[in-house]
């Protein structure tokens, strides 16, 4: 079957193939790989442009300017309002322009701008405004309409607007208002732009709203938007015959990892299963939207694809990759492949050097127009089945000339069908020529004889390598079962070349025989008679329902067989008795120990062994108190012998305890726990079933009875036991001090009366405690002292060594316990008089032998006390020698 192309218009793509952007960037993708151009055009973000279906440049705009396609600013292009940026600057607004063509003119198109938000906040919110393009003006390039520009629409309070298709032939202006959880919808149709505007109130909305794109999915099912300042990234559904968004489902909680970074770009992949975002410094992330409508699976399933970066404005180009802006770096990335999951997705960081590249890449345009495809089918078939045709998909309705409305239409003979399918704005001319080829037909015929009284199902079969087959009862495989005699015909068919087979069939007569058989056999220990049906026959039915040639019979009786061939059918009937066996019992006794196993062993001679738990060894381990028994089958002689044996179980416990210590002077009793009527041998050859000990060793018991016995062995140590009170101490009156008797004991006796562990004390003394537990006994002591720890030192500041026997010395008069000391004393030029290291050395106010002069002198100590905790302590000071 040949389908032939009559002709074909394809749908128009080049509407997006000319993007302008940044101060006078552009990307053209007109060529077979897109290539950086220029333009005329000054925008920090908001622009659009426009191209013919052809891709040939129509115009451009900034949101202040349109630019013909000779990128001259059109006669009446300036002074539009809008996108501007603060405070009058260039195009500032995110998504400030939007192109859509008219519906029913294609020399005309809207130019929508919507104001920054800075230009707002001073005219009382971001204000829409709408202005028409006439393409036949201007010799041709095109200007804006006189009376139809800066026309205003609404007040919307953000910089996102975008284009959607609609489900017919309309659009949608779509944009999201500025502080609210409201998106606002316009329906572009051929009559204009409907007034009676579309308000969704739905989602979390958002507070920063010059900041983040705006997006629609390629299939205008999903809309997705940032929402500032929380960091939150939300998805909702899209309706294209409403304009209504509903059904909000928030799908990452954390978009930027580091404050102070943004999230700006936003992107679809082709397919509609990947979502892209880019920020102005932390790289790219990508989301699996096929986990919807999960959106902690989404958030769960993003990966990092570039890690830092700024990746900004997004946008999808007409070759279906996405070109992404990197304004910090003048270049243009590409993700190649933005169906692909992960890394598969094929970032270039750097596909394009674009100098001049700022934030945003421009809207794209969205075309509702009136397409038209023509298509012809010529096709020319044999009817050996009728033929169907099925006209391509995605249109609402189908008009075929012979009345159906079906995507589809069936002949059954050759002739010519016409079609009319329009999915609101398309509309697809369908023809469908069909021609009858003629049928080469051959034909066969057959004759055979058949059983059909043998429980068979004979079976026909037509030539193979056919693809087609029917026979006159109905079927269509190459291969039938018949159940009677008859006539069967079989039509094979390729194409045209057609086989047809007529099979004659005659009925034939059975041919019965029957034999007996008769047979003795012995059946102990489970065995089985095999019983075999004579070879060569292709069927054998059994009395018991199996169907194979041998049976194993595991009992006497009565066994028949009915093997067929074709025609002939022979019954067997097998007739079994059963031999009566010898038949020898036997006891024996054994003992098991402790519950251990033991290894029982039948006796040798026969064929096969069956133990009470299924063993078929001539040995089995047991360990059970229970009688076990064992069969030995002699099959030869018809033979069983059983064997039982009887036990003694003998069990008891044998604990001497874990291994402990013990105080000198101390005993301690050894109990194995075990019952008197056993034998028991002490290492020490005592026979007793305890045991007492005084000294430290090793000790073990065996306990036995009968050919049972276990050992258990105890090692004693002797146990430390002392006790240590510490150094003896020095404190400061005034203090408490604490002593302990650190070791465990059941009883403790100090020189003080207390029976306490630990004791406080603050005076000075001998302090001793005693410690006991049972036999085991310790004791210490230490000797506290507390002295005075303050006015540890008294310095005059004058002495006469003048003979009278009174202040003749200058001395220090320690009043606490010296460690160190150390003593200088200067004259007025700084000169060392004097030194000493004993406090009980004075100065005599001589100087080498001579008299000092009166006057000031000068000393430095620096004395350590013996109390506790005590520093080195450093005086200066004057003293007055007087006379």
């Amino acid at each position: 079957l040949a389908l032939l192309p009559f002709s074909y218009s394809s749908l128009a793509q080049g509407e997006n193939n000319f993007w302008t952007f940044g101060y006078n960037a552009a990307i053209n993708f007109n060529g077979p790989n897109p290539v950086p151009a220029t333009s005329q055009l000054l925008s920090y973000e908001g622009c659009a442009s426009i191209c013919t279906p052809g891709g040939n440049l129509l115009f451009y705009s900034n949101g202040n300017s349109v630019w013909d396609r000779n990128h001259n600013v059109m006669p009446n292009g300036n002074d539009i309002l809008s996108n501007q940026g603060p405070f009058g600057g260039i195009g500032s607004s995110t998504q400030g322009v939007a192109i859509v063509p008219f519906i029913n003119d294609t020399s005309k198109y809207y130019l929508f701008v919507l104001e920054s938000l800075e230009t707002g906040l001073y005219s009382g919110g971001t204000k829409l405004r709408y202005n028409i393009i006439d393409m036949t003006l201007n010799g041709g390039l095109g200007d804006v309409v006189a009376g139809q520009k800066n026309i205003m629409l609404d007040t919307i309070g953000s910089e996102r607007m975008i284009v959607a298709k609609g489900a017919g032939c309309y659009s949608w202006l779509l944009l999201q208002k500025g502080f609210s959880n409201q998106f606002v919808a316009w329906k572009i149709e051929a009559t204009g732009i409907n007034p009676n505007k579309i308000v969704s109130t739905t989602g979390i909305g958002f507070v920063n709203a010059n900041s983040g794109e705006l997006k629609i999915s390629p299939d205008f099912s999903k809309i997705v938007h940032y929402h500032m300042p929380n960091n939150r990234l939300e998805l909702l559904s899209f309706d294209r015959a409403t304009g209504v968004v509903s059904n909000p489902v928030v799908i990452d909680t954390a978009t930027v990892d580091t404050a102070g970074y943004l999230l700006y770009g936003i992107e679809f992949s082709p397919d509609n299963t990947k979502l892209y975002t880019g920020t102005n410094g932390k790289g790219l992330r990508q989301y699996n939207l096929s986990l919807l409508p999960n959106g902690l699976a989404v958030q769960q399933s993003k990966q990092v694809i570039a890690a830092s970066g700024a990746y900004v404005g997004m946008r999808m180009g007409p070759n279906h990759k996405i070109y992404i802006s990197r304004f910090s770096f003048n270049q243009v990335a590409c993700i190649n492949n933005p169906n692909g999951a992960g890394m598969a997705c094929n970032l270039s960081p750097v596909a394009l050097i674009t100098p001049n590249l700022l934030w945003g890449l421009g809207n794209t345009v969205v075309k509702n127009g009136k397409d038209t495809l023509h298509m012809r089918k010529d096709t020319a078939i044999c009817f050996t089945t009728p033929f169907t045709y099925t006209a391509l998909p995605n249109y609402y309705s189908y008009t075929w000339s012979n009345g159906n409305t079906g995507q589809s239409t069936t002949f059954n003979s050759a002739g010519t069908r016409t079609l009319i399918a329009t999915d609101g704005c398309n509309i697809l001319y369908d023809t469908i020529v069909v021609t009858g080829i003629s049928i080469d037909t051959t034909r066969f015929a057959h004759q055979d004889t058949l059983c059909f009284n043998a429980g068979l199902t004979p079976q026909l079969t037509a030539p193979a390598g056919y693809q087609n087959y029917s026979w006159n009862n109905g079927a269509t495989t190459a291969q039938v079962n018949i159940t009677t005699a008859g006539t069967y015909i079989s039509t094979a068919a390729n194409g045209c070349n057609v086989r047809i087979d007529t099979f004659h069939i005659i009925n034939q007569a059975l041919n019965i025989q029957a034999y007996q058989t008769t047979t003795a056999a012995c059946f102990i220990g489970g065995n089985s008679i095999p019983l075999s049906a004579p070879a060569g026959y292709t069927h054998y039915d059994w009395n018991n329902g199996s169907q194979n040639a041998q049976i194993m019979a595991g009992t006497p009786g009565i066994y028949y067989v009915k093997s067929t061939d074709s025609c002939t059918v022979r019954i067997d009937t097998f007739t079994l008795t059963a031999i009566t066996p010898d038949t020898s019992r036997n006891r024996t006794d054994t003992t098991i120990c402790f519950q251990q196993q033991v290894l029982l062993n039948a006796r040798p001679g026969y064929d096969s062994y069956l133990w009470h738990n299924g063993g078929t060894q001539q040995s089995q381990w047991v360990n059970t108190a229970t009688p076990a028994y064992v069969s030995g089958y002699h099959l030869s002689q018809c033979r069983v012998m059983t064997d039982t044996f009887f036990f003694t179980n003998i069990d008891f416990d044998l604990n001497l305890g874990n291994d402990t210590l013990l105080c000198a002077g101390d005993s301690l009793l050894l109990d194995p726990g075990s019952p008197d009527s056993l034998l028991y041998a002490w290492s020490n050859l005592s026979g007793d079933p305890q045991l007492w000990i005084s000294q430290p060793g090793t000790y073990w018991l065996k306990v036995s009875k009968g050919s049972c016995s276990k050992t258990d062995t105890i090692h004693i140590q002797e146990r430390p036991f002392s006790v240590d009170l510490g150094a003896a101490t020095r404190l400061c009156k005034g203090e408490r001090h604490t002593l302990y008797a650190n070791v465990a004991g059941s009883s403790y006796q100090w020189n003080n009366g207390s029976t306490a562990s630990a004791i406080e004390v603050d005076s000075s003394g001998l302090y001793k405690v005693e410690v006991r537990d049972g036999n085991c006994y310790t004791s210490d002591s230490v000797y506290v002292s507390f002295v005075a720890c303050t006015d540890c030192l008294m310095l005059p500041n004058a002495f006469s060594p003048n003979g009278d026997g009174r202040n003749e010395v200058f001395f220090v008069q320690p009043r606490c316990p010296v460690a160190t000391y150390q003593i200088k004393i200067y004259d007025r030029w700084g000169r060392n008089i004097f030194s000493s290291n004993n406090f009980n050395t004075h100065w005599d106010g001589y100087v080498n032998g001579r008299a000092a002069d009166v006057g000031v002198y000068y000393y430095s100590i620096q004395i350590t006390f013996d109390l506790p905790g005590a520093e080195v302590s450093r005086y200066k000071g004057e003293i007055n020698l007087l006379k």
